[in-house]
């Protein structure tokens, strides 16, 4: 199976396996840029997102799946439409996809699903959507006070973007009708990284350098250290990155947990499938590089 079609493979099963009493609800969670270890199972074990870890204690851990493609909005149009960037068009993260494809979205909407999004869709943000009924979008990578796309205008909300899209998607997933499809895209983990100040020191000099953090010696191609990356070259800074990834992952570990809540509150939980992933991700000192 090509990596890329596991959404739709994933979703496909539970829509014809009879495991769910009816049609069955899907909330997407989609990280930005987000780093392996930042999180469990692979983080280091004092980390603590009780709610992140209810998914997989409760669910199915895909310890070897990989994105097609290390740049968002390749890589998000990929999940979206199950197809390799060369065919839907979004070829990097200045094109758009092509328009006449089906998504994800689109396909479910058709089926008679409620569908709304909040949070980061890709680079290219969007006033409307096809298949999806009612969006909050963000239109640039902003952590504070963010200009999003307010049904269908564009607006600047003030406070934390992360906050943001945590507390409306708690509100909208509140009163959705069902069937749905709820997506959710954090952009917390997303640099410039900004930790709210309810989260900041929580993990202060906890953060420890990658076990090969060390230079290539050998074997390895020559343009790999011709344009060094500061942050990578100084320990003190790898360490600082990762424990601000660490930090705003507590309150999107808040958003999980409001998700939940909601979930249990109005019964549904046990029909819901709930999606945690990541776009693509950064290398973070290994081997004292950064990027994709």
């Amino acid at each position: 199976m090509r990596p890329n079609r596991l959404l739709l493979f994933l979703v496909s099963i539970f829509l014809t396996s009879g495991v769910f009493s009816q049609r069955p609800n899907f909330i997407i969670i989609l990280l930005d840029d987000a780093h392996e270890q930042s999180l469990p199972p692979a983080g280091p074990s004092f980390l603590h997102y009780p709610s992140i870890e209810r998914i997989y204690n409760e669910g199915v851990n895909f310890c070897d799946a990989y994105c097609i493609d290390p740049l968002c909005n390749p890589s998000r149009n990929t999940m979206f439409t199950g197809m390799y960037p060369h065919t839907h068009g979004a070829v990097d993260d200045a094109t758009l996809p092509k328009t006449d494809l089906p998504t994800f979205f689109s396909i479910t909407a058709d089926q008679g699903y409620h569908n709304e999004y909040v949070g980061k869709y890709s680079n290219l943000q969007y006033k409307d959507l096809p298949g999806i009924e009612k969006l909050l979008t963000i239109t640039t990578i902003t952590q504070v006070n963010p200009k999003m796309y307010d049904h269908g205008e564009i607006k600047t909300i003030q406070g934390h973007t992360t906050v943001i899209i945590d507390d409306t998607s708690e509100a909208w997933l509140s009163v959705i009708d069902t069937p749905f499809v709820f997506g959710i895209g954090h952009i917390g983990t997303h640099s410039p990284i900004d930790v709210l100040n309810a989260y900041k020191n929580t993990y202060n000099g906890m953060a420890k350098l990658p076990d090969n953090y060390f230079k290539y010696t050998v074997d390895f191609p020559s343009f790999l250290y011709a344009d060094p990356d500061a942050n990578a070259n100084d320990s003190n800074k790898v360490k600082v990155v990762r424990e601000k990834l660490f930090e705003i992952m507590g309150e999107i570990d808040r958003g999980v947990s409001n998700i939940f809540s909601v979930l249990e509150s109005r019964g549904i939980l046990d029909n819901t499938m709930i999606i945690f992933t990541n776009d693509n991700g950064f290398l973070l000192g290994e081997h004292q590089l950064a990027g994709k």
